[in-house]
């Protein structure tokens, strides 16, 4: 019986936490959900790589996120603050395109510079006792 309470209990925070994450603008989302698929915490670096970004444009992409205090900036990397945060993030990512956004997918640093850098080859799966990304 604890066990049901408990999963009710985490579901209407995760359902919270949705509900915040969608007030944020539509680019802080999408930088977020594809954080979420990364992981609870993930290194600028393979930010940049994954998202083809530069370093200063991910800082600007999670901006709104940290200042929000739903993200923190560590030094050389971005952490949720807490696992139902990135659980939400995942959340938004609609079921039919999940598959869609595994980071093996998107555009590599590799495909935007003649193919001289490694492609990510990390890959998302969700976790079976709380439905979160685990990478």
């Amino acid at each position: 019986m604890n066990r049901i309470r408990a999963k009710s209990y985490t579901d209407n925070v995760v359902d919270l936490m949705v509900g915040k994450l969608k007030r944020l603008s539509n680019t802080t989302q999408d930088a977020l959900k594809r954080l979420a698929c990364l992981g609870n915490v993930v290194e600028i670096a393979t930010l940049s790589l994954v998202f083809g970004e530069s370093e200063e444009e991910i800082h600007t992409l999670l901006l709104e996120a940290a200042r929000t205090g739903l993200i923190l900036r560590l030094e050389g990397s971005y952490a949720f603050l807490h696992d139902r945060i990135q659980e939400a993030a995942y959340a938004l990512i609609p079921e039919g395109e999940r598959a869609e956004a595994q980071p093996s997918d998107w555009p590599s640093a590799g495909e935007h510079d003649g193919g001289t850098s490694s492609r990510a080859t990390v890959r998302c799966r969700r976790t079976s006792s709380i439905g979160a990304p685990h990478c």
